[in-house]
């Protein structure tokens, strides 16, 4: 990753050619060619008037970074995860986060399985180009047999449409080779990039027999894919990140596995607000664990629905990680369990996600946060079609809102590109939290949901 720590974030426009130039070298006569100099890192200055412009990177044209780079960990990685909330119009956000990055973020998509229709599951990821990195999660956790707290059992109808997902057998099972080349056939025809293995839940009752079933199952995939980029696909409750012995026995097969690749995903205790983030001191610290020794051993680790969690521990040592519109695909969570009464019914919110707070707040505390002289409004496509600065939520847009939240998170994963990319994500959660003070001497203080209570602790993290 080569750029400096001090860089900021890149401006999010739609389209780089409005704020940047590129200059072709002319010659022969009449040509302005003795008026510019190229720098050593391909800036181009003009003699005359001082301007420097940066010529477009290559990877911005080509779609970002290429595939190779991305699996070799090479670039941050971030994953756009398809949901309920951002389907029609998903393709046009990968592209517009290319932009707003550069091309020095891999940008890529997730598609869920379990409950993409029949075209999705065929068409919807060979609209990206080859170089992104496409996953088709055949989400195995979930599997009846699993022994995770959120096992779903399908129905007839639903059943006949998922064989894979149904006739997932227990981890403790003999290995059923056909059942593997059936989970693997469903991803390459889905149009996937990589594979992740035909696993899923790995359960903490037993950890050390557990893992060795989930391994087995691994080397069970690696042997119908023995030369495709092929992920270790694990699912965890949080207590293989707080508990030491269980800690230690994910740790040792990560050093200990001869695979590069590792998809592993954590069920979160239960985390309020909604679409806020994960403050447990003791799951962030096992987080950072994790993430240090992956890249230490070389290991590229992915952190699938884990929002702006992943984003801070891509700055402490993993490639990278799954977001999306929806909150389940920012948190893979325990969920509060309410009656079906109307008493527990609440009204939806209008949020918003503002990068200079790392945090997603409600559509007033919004307007208070531009009465601060230092804030800026967004700029990205889809923020223009918002109406930002209107005194009400009328006319909100919920996806494209959605839309800008991913942009945001693609743009602030660029600011890791750089040697020290610990220290860049630092001076952000820094400069986030000082945002935070100046709104607070002001006559009305973020407060409540509105209140980012995880900066504190993302700096102890990145210190």
């Amino acid at each position: 990753m080569a750029r400096n720590p001090t860089d900021r974030l890149v401006p999010m426009d739609g389209d780089l050619a409005s704020t940047q130039q590129h200059i072709e070298p002319q010659t022969g006569p009449g040509s302005d060619q003795s008026r510019t100099e190229i720098l050593e890192d391909g800036r181009i200055v003009n003699l005359e008037t001082g301007e420097v412009t940066t010529p477009p990177d290559e990877s911005v044209r080509t779609g970002g970074p290429s595939l190779s780079k991305q699996l070799d960990g090479d670039v941050p990685v971030v994953l756009f995860v398809r949901g309920a909330r951002l389907s029609q119009h998903f393709a046009d956000t990968l592209p517009a986060a290319d932009r707003a990055t550069r091309g020095q973020v891999g940008i890529g998509a997730v598609l869920p399985l379990l409950n993409a229709g029949l075209d999705a599951r065929t068409q919807f990821l060979r609209q990206f180009t080859t170089n992104r990195l496409l996953l088709a999660d055949p989400e195995l956790f979930r599997a009846e047999r699993s022994q995770c707290p959120d096992a779903k059992t399908l129905g007839p109808r639903a059943g006949r449409r998922s064989p894979w997902f149904v006739n997932a057998p227990a981890q403790d099972s003999p290995t059923d080779p056909a059942w593997v080349t059936e989970v693997l056939r469903v991803q390459r025809n889905a149009g996937a990039t990589a594979l992740v293995s035909a696993t899923g839940w790995v359960d903490n009752a037993a950890p050390q027999r557990a893992m060795q079933h989930a391994m087995r199952w691994v080397s069970a995939s690696r042997s119908q894919a023995p030369d495709e980029p092929m992920f270790v696909n694990l699912t965890f409750d949080h207590v293989w990140l707080t508990n030491p012995t269980l800690r230690n026995v994910l740790l040792h097969e990560l050093v200990e596995s001869s695979e590069s690749l590792w998809y592993l995903r954590f069920r979160w205790p239960l985390t309020a607000p909604r679409f806020g983030q994960l403050v447990d001191p003791k799951v962030l610290d096992g987080y950072k664990e994790l993430c240090s020794t992956a890249a230490l051993e070389g290991k590229n680790l992915i952190l699938p629905n884990s929002g702006l969690t992943g984003w801070v521990m891509s700055a402490i040592g993993a490639t990278g990680f799954s977001t999306g519109i929806g909150w389940s695909e920012q948190a893979y969570a325990d969920q509060p369990r309410f009656g079906s009464t109307r008493q527990n019914w609440r009204p939806p919110r209008v949020r918003y996600f503002e990068s200079s707070v790392l945090h997603t707040v409600e559509h007033a505390a919004h307007l208070t946060m531009m009465g601060e002289p230092s804030y800026a409004l967004c700029s990205c496509d889809f923020c223009r079609r918002l109406p930002l600065s209107a005194p009400t939520s009328a006319g909100w847009n919920k996806e494209v809102a959605g839309q800008h939240y991913l942009i945001a998170t693609a743009a602030l994963s660029s600011v890791l590109a750089s040697r020290r990319p610990r220290l860049a994500a630092q001076r952000m959660v820094n400069d986030a939290r000082t945002m935070v003070q100046k709104i607070a001497s002001g006559p009305t203080p973020l407060a409540g949901d509105n209140l980012p209570k995880h900066l504190d602790r993302w700096l102890a993290l990145l210190r």
